[in-house]
C-alpha cells in the first residue's frame, strides 16, 4: 500500500573544484533562490553565510548550518536536492570537526567524487538502512504533504487494507 506525492525535479547548481565554501554556499543559495518553494532553503543559507562571515558567530553558523543538512536531508530523500545535500553534508561534517575549515577554505569531496566501490557500498548501506523500517514517512519542511510509505506481503489487495487518518494519528490495518 503507498500513498504518493508528485515531487519536483532538482535544479541544478554548476560547482567548479577550485570553488571555496563560500563560493560554493553562494552558489546553492542562488540554486534555491530560482525556486520559489525553497525560499526557507535560501534564507537559511544567507543566514549561515552572514554568521560565518562574523568569526564571533561561527558556533551560531555551525548550529544553522546543521539545521540546514537536516532540512536538505529530508528533500534528498525525496529526490529533491540531491547534489546541495551531500555538499551541506560534507560541509557541515568538515565544519564540525576542523576549527580552522571555514569560508575559505576548499569545498570537501562529496559522495558523487568518491571511488566506486565506496559509492555502491554507501548504496547498499542506504537500500539497508530502508528495507529495514516497515514503514517511512517523507516530507519536506514547507509541503503540507506526506509520502507514507508501509510494506506489506506481495499478495495484499485494497480490500485486505484499511486506513483511518485523524488529525494526530494514521492507522493502518492490513488484514
Amino acid at each position: 500500500f503507498r500513498i504518493r506525492v508528485l515531487l519536483r525535479q532538482e535544479v541544478g547548481m554548476a560547482l567548479s573544484p577550485d570553488d571555496t565554501v563560500e563560493e560554493a554556499l553562494t552558489k546553492i543559495a542562488a540554486t534555491f533562490k530560482s525556486d520559489e518553494k525553497a525560499a526557507e532553503f535560501a534564507k537559511l543559507t544567507d543566514s549561515v553565510l552572514e554568521q560565518f562571515r562574523d568569526k564571533d558567530s561561527r558556533a551560531t553558523g555551525l548550529k544553522q548550518l546543521i539545521q540546514l543538512q537536516d532540512q536538505l536531508h529530508i528533500a534528498r530523500r525525496m529526490g529533491n536536492y540531491v547534489k546541495e545535500a551531500n555538499l551541506v553534508e560534507s560541509i557541515t561534517g568538515r565544519m564540525r570537526t576542523d576549527e580552522t575549515y571555514g569560508l575559505k577554505s576548499m569545498v570537501p569531496m562529496v559522495q558523487a567524487e568518491q571511488s566506486d566501490e565506496m559509492k555502491e557500498m554507501i548504496k547498499m548501506m542506504q537500500k539497508a538502512d530502508l528495507e529495514s523500517r516497515p514503514y517511512e514517512f517523507l516530507n519536506t519542511p514547507d509541503s503540507e504533504e506526506i509520502t507514507v510509505n508501509i510494506k506489506v506481503p506481495p499478495e495484499t489487495q485494497m480490500k485486505d487494507v484499511t486506513v483511518k487518518i485523524t488529525s494526530t494519528k494514521i492507522r493502518v490495518e492490513v488484514k
